[in-house]
């Protein structure tokens, strides 16, 4: 049998008149039909203008949430910065307000978390409000975040309101019972990164002494010694973000997954 009559019929079990770009390809891979070449091209166009739209609607999102946030605080009786931050220049001039906003719609554009969106949002908002924080030190806190996903931005609530949680008070390393959650070893990974950039405190097990290897230290997180680093404390970062509002149900997989079995450990 030819490859291409044996991957036609492999084919013809997994995918029966789709019409994505993932789709045709498979398709073209086993056949010779000369018109999946413009099909896809069309359909790769689709793709672009589907990618444009969520483009602006990440960026309206971002827009309204700014909005929102900045109502919310003159509500609450706050008053905007009054250093020239806003602008106090010609109105020609841009302020550093202007520019840091355009920063962040375009980069929020290419948000794969939508999640994300509202606390970038809220994020920018507080620049223009004091406690003050200068235009240079507002573009890194941003780019700093944009970098972190919106499990980090979960883990950062979890580590504010720690007094709120049960949290197993073993790392794998420590003889936990197995099996591990699926998620929990990625998980982990990310409670090191925050760790390391100074926005969560964390409790890392190392019987033996010494330096871990790289990729072992995730497997040395002790769940329960989550706390607050110094880069969410100093700019009060869990209120600028306004990290409360991170719903409960965005929380609960990331306690399963540190919990996981460890209950059972208990008796």
């Amino acid at each position: 049998m030819n490859v291409i009559k044996k991957g036609s019929e492999l084919l013809n079990n997994v995918v029966v008149g789709a019409t994505s770009i993932g789709s045709m390809l498979l398709t073209a891979a086993v056949t010779n039909d000369p018109e999946l070449s413009a099909t896809m091209g069309y359909a790769s166009g689709e793709l672009l203008a589907r990618k444009l739209t969520k483009q602006r609607d990440n960026m309206d999102q971002v827009r309204e949430h700014i909005i929102e946030d900045i109502k919310h605080k003159l509500g609450e009786g706050k008053s905007f910065r009054t250093d020239g931050f806003l602008g106090n220049k010609a109105p020609t001039d841009r302020s550093d307000f202007d520019d840091i906003v355009d920063s962040i719609l375009l980069k929020a554009a290419d948000e794969m978390n939508e999640k994300k969106l509202k606390h970038i949002g809220y994020l920018t908002s507080s620049f223009a409000f004091p406690p003050e924080i200068s235009a240079d030190s507002a573009h890194r806190l941003l780019q700093d975040i944009e970098n972190l996903s919106y499990r980090q931005l979960c883990l950062m609530k979890i580590a504010s309101e720690k007094e709120k949680f049960q949290l197993c008070d073993k790392s794998t390393l420590e003889g936990r019972k197995q099996p591990y959650h699926i998620d929990l070893s990625h998980i982990c990974d990310e409670c090191v990164d925050l760790y390391d950039q100074g926005y969560i405190y964390i409790e890392l097990a190392n019987k033996a002494g010494g330096n871990l290897v790289p990729g072992a230290r995730s497997l040395a997180v002790r769940p329960n010694s989550i706390s607050q680093g110094a880069k969410l404390i100093r700019p009060s970062l869990y209120d600028r973000m306004r990290l409360n509002e991170i719903p409960s149900e965005d929380i609960a997989p990331i306690v399963m997954a540190f919990n996981y079995n460890w209950t059972l450990d208990q008796s």
